[in-house]
């Protein structure tokens, strides 16, 4: 079929028009930033217990890590799935090479970071961009959880690009960078993270339940990881209705209840696990009072569980309280749950 003229005007007046507002979209500056590269996954570490690898070029683009581990940066060394610097702490570096990315508006170019555990030092093509820093242990680690970011738009090289991040680990607990590594454009001039900074690490989950979860008890857990916690209504073996969660690779948190603790004696508190394989559940307690940081809690209470597939465990642990209506700080920290299947908790007083 042959289109006559005064077909073909509306088509090439139409064409014209998708033409010209192609070439406009893509001359428009975007008023907001941008995230245009995800750089959370296969790093390059090693740890460095005698501060040695500085010396040796470490923060050079050239520096040979092919016999390093890799891990990412979504959570901290120790608590990654079958981390073999689970049980390090001291000096350790990270190195990550990317490629420079488009940037068709001449915007700023911004190295994000959602979090470090521990006092960070950031180089970049062998310079150093910045540093980060995590306090101490009097101080509850403050900014440990702080996103921080740095302007590296004039230290890009034209194609690849090494970021190397030296991590000088807490003398507890887990350390290292953690929540994600991230490529940002924003505007000159942009305040470019209003509504990030500081960064929300970790966030509440709350199931409303019904049964024997009583409503109200808290999961607490990385906000990547909220979505992979699984719950599902069970049947004990007594033939009660239960309300169990699955955990995701990770720490997880419980708050066992808000109910004020107002007598003195002894407290129970149970839950009981279930695990699909052969594994070890160690659980810590900690009840801070009023102004007390939870990891330095006077009070706090351990045990593991030893859990074999298939075959429900209880873990229990007994809170003593000397003092009638403590306010009721409770905090349960699993310590890498993978796959763990929690039911059933419980807090009472009295005998047992």
């Amino acid at each position: 079929m042959k289109l006559s003229k005064l077909h073909l005007v509306p088509l090439m007046t139409l064409l014209l028009f998708l033409t010209v507002s192609i070439a406009q979209a893509a001359a428009t500056k975007p008023t907001c930033p941008q995230m245009i590269q995800s750089l959370d996954m296969d790093w390059r570490f090693h740890p460095d217990p005698a501060d040695a690898l500085m010396a040796k070029g470490v923060t050079d683009a050239d520096f040979d890590d092919h016999a390093w581990i890799t891990l990412n940066a979504k959570q901290q060394w120790q608590l990654q799935p079958d981390s073999p610097v689970a049980d390090y702490r001291g000096v350790a570096w990270y190195r990550k090479t990317f490629e420079t990315p488009k940037n068709p508006h001449a915007q700023r170019v911004l190295l994000y970071f959602a979090g470090a555990d521990g006092n960070a030092i950031v180089y970049l093509n062998d310079k150093k961009i910045g540093s980060h820093q995590t306090a101490g242990a009097s101080d509850g680690y403050a900014g440990w959880n702080e996103a921080f970011y740095f302007d590296i738009t004039d230290d890009l090289r034209p194609d690849k690009n090494v970021i190397a991040v030296k991590v000088t680990s807490k003398p507890e607990f887990a350390s290292g960078l953690h929540s994600g590594v991230n490529l940002w454009l924003a505007n000159a001039g942009q305040d470019p993270f209003p509504s990030i900074l500081p960064n929300p690490y970790w966030a509440a989950w709350t199931e409303n339940a019904q049964g024997p979860m009583p409503v109200g008890w808290t999961i607490y857990a990385k906000t990547e990881l909220r979505p992979q916690i699984k719950t599902t209504h069970v049947k004990t073996a007594d033939g009660a209705e239960a309300l169990a969660i699955t955990f995701p690779p990770g720490n997880c948190n419980l708050f066992p209840s808000s109910t004020p603790l107002t007598k003195t004696g002894i407290y129970h508190f149970s839950v009981q696990l279930l695990a699909a394989q052969p594994t070890s559940v160690r659980a810590t307690m900690y009840l801070p009072r009023p102004g007390e940081v939870v990891w330095e809690a006077k009070e706090a209470y351990e045990t593991t569980v030893k859990l074999i597939p298939g075959q429900p465990q209880w873990l229990k642990l007994d809170i003593p309280i000397t003092e009638p209506n403590r306010p009721n700080n409770l905090y349960l920290y699993l310590h890498r749950p993978a796959g763990l299947i929690v039911s059933q908790p419980s807090l009472t007083w009295g005998e047992k």
